[in-house]
């Protein structure tokens, strides 16, 4: 347990692309037995702020750790949770919100990757 919550040691690609395994099939299997295995209402929980919130929760201590690594600022870390919580517009496709929504969730899948796959200090054979 107190391997899952450690907020202190940096973490390398190989055990930080697991941590998000693992905890992408711990959120999965509730959400699939809540909404019975229905997907319009898989989706309408993914979009609720309660579930972004939740999924904030879980990953934090990994991205922190990840981020000790790399050796990045911690507010990049700040601005990604950040733009994360941020509200969906509503469904007028085309129009400004839409489209800003639509940078901010590219630059949220970018730092995501960046993440997994920026050589750190730990085991960086790996």
């Amino acid at each position: 347990m107190s391997q899952i919550i450690n907020f202190t040691d940096p973490i390398g690609r190989k055990d930080y692309f697991k941590g998000i395994l693992l905890r992408l099939v711990i959120i999965a299997i509730p959400i699939l037995f809540f909404c019975d295995f229905n997907y319009e209402r898989i989706l309408e929980l993914l979009e609720n702020y309660q579930f972004n919130f939740l999924a904030t929760i879980i990953f934090l201590d990994l991205d922190i750790r990840r981020v000790k690594d790399i050796g990045i600022n911690m507010n990049w870390l700040y601005s990604y949770y950040f733009l994360c919580l941020l509200p969906s517009p509503s469904d007028s496709a085309g129009s400004v919100p839409s489209i800003l929504f639509g940078l901010i969730q590219l630059y949220l899948i970018i730092f995501a990757i960046y993440l997994i796959f920026k050589r750190g200090t730990v085991n960086s054979n790996n």
